[in-house]
């Protein structure tokens, strides 16, 4: 088993060792709304489509779902010279060993090798701990080719995901 406390300490000197030039991590706090609202709609099919009431339920709705969901995780947001990049949310006492809820980088940050960061921070922490780490992922997600260069594997998804909402990715943890 894992301190989820100890972890997250871990998890950000980890992050400080991977990041590119001038990003670091923090905790997330409630000033952090209307970035994860514009992090959320960056890549919400529907934001085009939806009024404004609508788009904001949606928001608050994944907002919630994550609190309610994961309520004990470890929340980090990416931050970089100019405000926030992204964000990252570790369960790291899951049922199926350290479990990432969320993950996403801004569209106009892509590319810098920040997601990367991120997981590799992730993976060297839970493999201290000779964990491996789950996620679920869209099935049409790009991101899929990145969780299999750092050598997560395809697999059912997880216990109460239904196959339709994302594949399930584990990377197995290292002897």
């Amino acid at each position: 088993m894992i301190d989820p406390a100890e972890a997250s300490r871990a998890f950000d000197a980890a992050f400080a060792s991977h990041a590119p030039a001038g990003l670091a991590v923090r905790p997330e706090t409630d000033a952090d709304a209307a970035f994860l609202r514009e992090l959320f709609l960056a890549s919400y099919p529907l934001r085009d489509l939806l009024p404004e009431p609508l788009l904001g339920q949606q928001v608050q709705l994944r907002l919630d779902t994550f609190r309610r969901g994961f309520p004990g995780a470890m929340r980090r947001i990416v931050v970089g010279p100019d405000g926030p990049v992204g964000r990252l949310i570790v369960e790291w006492d899951h049922a199926a060993g350290p479990y990432c809820a969320d993950i996403a980088v801004a569209p106009a940050e892509g590319r810098r090798g920040i997601a990367t960061a991120l997981l590799k921070a992730w993976i060297e922490v839970a493999e201290a701990h000779g964990l491996g780490c789950a996620l679920t992922v869209a099935a049409d997600n790009p991101a899929r080719a990145l969780y299999a260069r750092l050598g997560f594997l395809e697999t059912s998804p997880q216990p109460g995901v239904p196959a339709e909402v994302g594949v399930g990715m584990a990377r197995p943890a290292r002897p």
